[in-house]
């Protein structure tokens, strides 16, 4: 069998024609194509346009469609959007499993004056945090395709039922972003922050553990850190995946400057498959490793924690290496490496039509945080830090509502395997921006 092939004649592109961008400037949409007027016509590079004009979150819809030119070897490329409400502006308030009562006034837009410019601030007032946020980031930085970013924050937090102490922080970070093709960037930042721990008075009979005391009594730290993120990403979708994998290989070193030195990295990858239907599963697996380096150990705020964001189910904090001293306050003191899984199953909820953004979901997650570095050693005194490996392992249920305003999930776990010591909860609550 013999195949012959015949090269047809090229079309080359008359115009781009843009439709329907009633808010977006023009110049948003064409710098998100390959080809411009006349280029050859490629319909993989128009398709991938496509693709890139939806991942923008700018429009309801986008379609790019062919028509004939003025000649025959010349087409006209329509490119029909309708733009969409992009920006934010909320006042709310509700409980927060890990900040209590809280209130919060967010105002932002992600494509600002319709110039693909991404601003937010943000002001929080809670039981047991209160906080400030502002940034900016502008894609396209020096008709580049790379993403500049700066942010300035703020956060104070207090003591809880799951910590005996607070910590007070502020500074400012900065970024750029490269793409090295479709799937893979690569994002290179600075942040210089000042963080403190702060001290209440413990409950009647307790005492603060010392670790917690030492790191209170070393006052503020100023850490000056640079650090590289690269993902790795063949999602379908960055809003609601049903496909693909999305993998992020996190590295900070601390100490060029500022008064605190430690390395760390951290990994996240998650994988999607649709199993028919609107049956989604996913796969996750996180770890992450950090060692202080110049004879410095790893300050206490910057160590690893378990909590839901690892295994559901846990209190934030709730597991980990701990002062288990008789009399102490047996507080979290955090460890140097961590290790978590899950699997899930998401699907649509019957007779919901998809509009209303509503999945529920059941998974299975299983993690640990151990490696304690610190000193056991107080003068004459001497702590016991529970520091092993311990599996820690949970059922549950959840529910997505992706809102305007970003998804919301509340989940439901009940812990399988567990440390004596280790805070459970079984409800928890999450809010983050698509």
């Amino acid at each position: 069998m013999s195949f012959v092939i015949d090269q047809g004649p090229r079309s080359y592109i008359e115009r781009i024609d843009i439709h329907g961008n009633t808010r977006t400037k023009d110049y948003v949409i064409r710098r998100e194509f390959d080809i411009a007027e006349g280029d050859a016509y490629n319909q993989t590079m128009a398709d991938r346009a496509q693709r890139r004009l939806k991942g923008l979150n700018y429009f309801k819809n986008v379609k790019i469609t062919t028509r004939p030119g003025s000649m025959s070897d010349r087409v006209v490329l329509d490119v029909d959007v309708a733009d969409q409400s992009t920006g934010d502006f909320s006042i709310s308030g509700g409980y927060s499993t890990t900040d209590g009562w809280l209130g919060e006034i967010k105002l932002g837009d992600r494509n600002f004056q319709g110039t693909g410019t991404a601003v937010q601030t943000s002001v929080s007032y809670g039981q047991y945090s209160r906080g400030f946020d502002a940034s900016v980031s502008e894609p396209y930085l020096l008709d580049s395709r790379a993403t500049g970013a700066a942010e300035l924050f703020a956060k104070q937090s207090f003591a809880n039922s799951y910590q005996s102490y607070g910590s007070d922080t502020y500074g400012a970070n900065c970024g750029l972003t490269t793409p090295l093709n479709e799937q893979t960037g690569v994002q290179w930042r600075y942040s210089i922050s000042n963080q403190d721990v702060t001290l209440s008075p413990p409950s009647s009979g307790t005492t603060v553990s010392l670790p917690i005391q030492q790191a209170a009594a070393a006052g503020p730290a100023w850490v000056s850190a640079i650090g590289s993120t690269t993902t790795f990403s063949t999602l379908d979708s960055s809003k609601s995946p049903t496909t693909g994998i999305n993998s992020q290989l996190r590295e900070d070193l601390a100490g060029l400057g500022g008064d605190v030195r430690f390395l760390r990295t951290t990994e996240d990858v998650r994988y999607y498959k649709s199993l028919g239907g609107d049956l989604v599963g996913m796969i996750r697996a996180q770890g992450g490793y950090i060692s202080g380096w110049g004879g410095q150990q790893v300050p206490l705020l910057n160590s690893f924690f378990g909590g839901p964001s690892m295994v559901r189910g846990f209190a934030p904090d709730g597991f980990g290496p701990s002062d288990l001293t008789p009399g102490s306050t047996t507080d979290n003191v955090g460890g140097g490496m961590y290790w978590a899984t899950t699997a899930e199953l998401q699907t649509g909820i019957p007779g919901v039509p998809d509009e209303y953004g509503l999945k529920a979901s059941a998974f299975v997650d299983a993690g640990s945080v151990f490696g304690y570095t610190g000193p056991t050693t107080f003068g004459t005194q001497t702590v016991n830090v529970a520091r092993s490996n311990v599996l820690r392992s949970s059922i549950g249920v959840g529910l997505t509502w992706g809102s305007p305003f970003g998804a919301l999930t509340v989940n439901y776990a009940v812990p399988v395997t567990k440390a004596a010591y280790d805070v459970t909860q079984p409800f928890n609550f999450t809010a983050s921006p698509f």
